[in-house]
């Protein structure tokens, strides 16, 4: 269907072009966006190849083992159930720091690989999992790395300026979501008793 529709789109975009006589300048236009596009591709692609590097760095040299002790209070509290598999506490701590370092691309995988995990196959969404689904979508951000390359890519004066912005909302979304979780499953918990 999505097909169809951008089909559509880009049919009525030509006839548009070539009756109102703009040809020439749609093709320069056209070709300066792709142009743009490549670019800005080419320069996320490193960024998130630098940080997928050294994400895996961290994996390997128990970088993560020890920022998993250090987050341990709160993903025992979070995760109880979860936080009993070193490979689920794992991922889970890889995911949360490539979220706080703004890297949602890098954090994808090991997310996905802890709520295979925290399912176990079931395919059932456990309170765990909707947690951490919650917490992902609220992704607390100290540094938003693909914010700020896209920003210094378009020259940006200050391309950190939105982050005490960023900060104050991800804490706020993150807090509410965290808590709404936690009040949904008390209700749960009582009509289920």
């Amino acid at each position: 269907m999505l097909n169809i529709i951008w089909s559509i789109i880009i049919i009525i975009s030509l006839f548009t072009v070539i009756l109102n006589g703009n040809s020439a300048e749609a093709l320069k236009t056209l070709y300066s966006a792709i142009e743009s596009a490549v670019k800005l591709t080419v320069t996320l692609l490193g960024v998130m190849a630098f940080w997928s590097g050294i994400s895996r760095i961290c994996e390997n040299n128990g970088i993560v083992t020890a920022l998993s002790k250090f987050l341990s209070p709160i993903l025992k509290r979070l995760f109880p159930e979860s936080f009993k598999d070193k490979e689920t506490r794992n991922h889970i701590t890889m995911n949360l720091v490539s979220n706080i370092l703004g890297l949602g691309n890098a954090a994808t995988p090991h997310g996905i690989k802890a709520v295979e995990k925290m399912g176990k196959g079931s395919g059932f969404l456990s309170d765990e999992i909707i947690l951490f689904v919650v917490i992902n979508t609220c992704s607390l951000q100290l540094i938003p790395t693909n914010l700020s390359a896209l920003r210094i890519n378009y020259e940006s004066k200050e391309p950190f300026s939105v982050l005490p912005h960023i900060l104050i909302v991800s804490c706020v979304t993150l807090f509410f979501g965290i808590s709404l979780c936690f009040i949904l499953r008390k209700i749960s918990e009582r009509k289920n008793k």
